[in-house]
């Protein structure tokens, strides 16, 4: 029961109740109705009242097909399919007029017909799970539709007119083999959540310059080396996660991004931060990780919004003493560098909670820093401290999470 009414709760939210009075679905229940409605769990006991079905759940029951008497239940409007085995999706399907969230996660079916194309009331279709290479066009003329999920699949390609899916908010795409995005994708403007995380693009359309309502874009886990230029256009982005691809410097058309809060560019191949990267300045969250950076440039003071940075397992020698001017950090890992000294400015980082300098070259730190009056976490391992500064650390050791 939890499992249909959180997912309701957020199709809902999420969602505009337009539907509910179209002049041609007389028998579409409202919003308030539909979640009082009776969750049915079993096709037997459906089968005694099918004009009053309107949300049915065979979740985990080892069906291999779709049982045939769940067509007659016309008046369905929420189908939970989920944890099956099921291979197929018959050409029936089309017999559930009224349908609106259909749920088919963790089945072993291979393509997804023309049919479901018919169920024009469809608004969220979830098919992560499965083994799915194909896509039917006609799935892309849904008028209704706003969220798509076909993470781990084995999708190679999107239906080119997937643009055509106006309506559509969020998309999730993960876990497949796509290589590129058809030209039309950047017609989905209505698009506000893209994750295409764990793929095999390499590039992708200047199009997408035109999702002028993208708030949140995963393309982590690909084979990306640049961006187009024209991505800077999406202004409104908030979190960009470009992790673990190919890039060598940190694109340009992100220094353009002047909304975004949270940017991971960890295992890439960077080996410096772009002088551009100051003009960020609504940072929060920076992830620089596991890349092969040297060097810090001073514009980062610029970003002055940030809470959290990550530049864990790089090649730093030394620090900017600018880094100081992040007065609103919060979190700062350092670890796995070549670090040999820490500039005295660290010391005005007075919001700093935790700090990982372990695994430098580290000898001493700045007596003002290890009193910093919010700092709960310390992590020194793997360092060559000096006796002196040992003998320090013993009077703040019960102060404050220390690791040497």
């Amino acid at each position: 029961m939890r499992f249909f009414s959180a997912h309701f709760k957020f199709l809902m939210i999420a969602f505009t109740a337009t539907i509910f009075h179209n002049a041609n679905a007389q028998t579409l229940l409202e919003e308030n109705d539909l979640v009082g409605e009776k969750e049915f769990n079993s096709i037997y006991e459906a089968m005694l009242t099918p004009n009053k079905v309107y949300k049915l759940n065979l979740n985990d029951m080892g069906l291999t097909e779709i049982p045939e008497e769940v067509f007659q239940f016309t008046r369905l409007q929420i189908l939970n399919l989920s944890n099956n085995n099921i291979t197929e999706i018959p050409t029936d399907i089309q017999q559930l007029p009224n349908l609106q969230y259909l749920n088919l996660n963790n089945n072993e079916i291979k393509t997804l017909p023309d049919e479901i194309g018919n169920l024009r009331f469809l608004i969220m279709l979830e098919a992560e799970g499965n083994e799915i290479e194909s896509i039917s066009e006609k799935i892309c003329t849904l008028s209704e539709f706003r969220s798509l999920n076909l993470s781990n699949n084995k999708l190679g390609k999107l239906p080119k007119n997937i643009g055509n899916l106006k309506s559509l908010m969020n998309l999730k795409l993960d876990y497949n083999k796509l290589t590129d995005l058809p030209s039309s994708f950047g017609n989905l403007q209505s698009l506000q959540s893209a994750d295409i995380s764990h793929n095999e693009l390499i590039s992708l359309p200047n199009s997408l310059q035109k999702m002028r309502n993208l708030l949140i874009l995963d393309l982590s886990h690909n084979n990306l080396a640049n961006l187009p230029r024209q991505l800077g256009r999406l202004r409104q982005i908030s979190y960009l996660n470009l992790s673990h691809n190919d890039f060598s410097s940190l694109p340009n058309a992100v220094c353009k991004l002047d909304l975004l809060r949270i940017l991971d560019l960890s295992n890439n191949k960077l080996s410096s931060l772009s002088n551009n990267l100051g003009q960020l300045t609504g940072l929060f969250n920076l992830n620089v990780a596991d890349n092969n950076i040297t060097s810090i440039t001073g514009d980062i003071e610029e970003l002055y919004n940030l809470q959290n940075l990550d530049v864990s397992n790089n090649s730093l020698q030394s620090l900017p003493s600018q880094i100081g001017n992040l007065s609103q950090l919060r979190y700062l890992n350092l670890s796995m560098n070549k670090i040999k000294s820490i500039p005295t400015k660290l010391d005005e980082l007075t919001n700093l909670t935790e700090c990982n300098l372990s695994d430098n070259n580290l000898t001493e730190l700045p007596l003002n820093f290890i009193h910093l009056k919010n700092l709960d976490v310390l992590l020194l391992k793997n360092n060559n401290w000096s006796a002196n500064f040992l003998l320090n650390l013993e009077g703040i050791k019960n102060s404050l999470k220390i690791e040497l």
